[in-house]
């Protein structure tokens, strides 16, 4: 049996997820783009011109976090996201995700993160296919 994989039994059928390592992994890639993302959001910004500051709350679940756990339901057997979110993610993981949303916070916070799950999502992809044509060239 795979080290470190969690097995889930529900209703009579037994699901295999990704492992809590691989989850962590991804964490790990998403927060590292967010944090540039940020760097140059903050550089390309235009300040306001009177000097004022806008809110910026944060949010009690990262951006990040938000992402791994949309990003890692792909990954899964569950056929839709609520029954994920609530009997998974609430369920058994949350030793990776100790300061979860309710779920309906959650869905209304999705659409803050579209553009950067994007963007990650499409950047890594173009950079692990540059990676291969790179190593086929060698």
């Amino acid at each position: 049996m795979i080290e470190n994989q969690l097995i889930i039994k529900l209703k009579d059928t037994i699901v295999m997820e990704i492992t809590k390592n691989k989850i962590t992994e991804i964490f790990c890639i998403i927060d590292d783009f967010c944090q540039e993302y940020d760097k140059e959001i903050a550089r390309m910004s235009i300040c306001e011109p009177d000097g004022r500051k806008h809110r910026n709350r944060k949010c009690t679940m990262s951006r990040s976090e938000i992402m791994t756990i949309l990003i890692c339901f792909h990954f899964n057997t569950f056929r839709n996201f609520k029954h994920y979110y609530l009997f998974y993610v609430k369920v058994h993981l949350h030793d990776l995700f100790p300061k979860q949303l309710s779920y309906n916070r959650f869905v209304e916070l999705e659409s803050r993160v579209a553009v950067e799950m994007m963007l990650t999502l499409c950047l890594r992809k173009r950079m692990l296919t540059i990676g291969i044509q790179m190593s086929l060239t060698d």
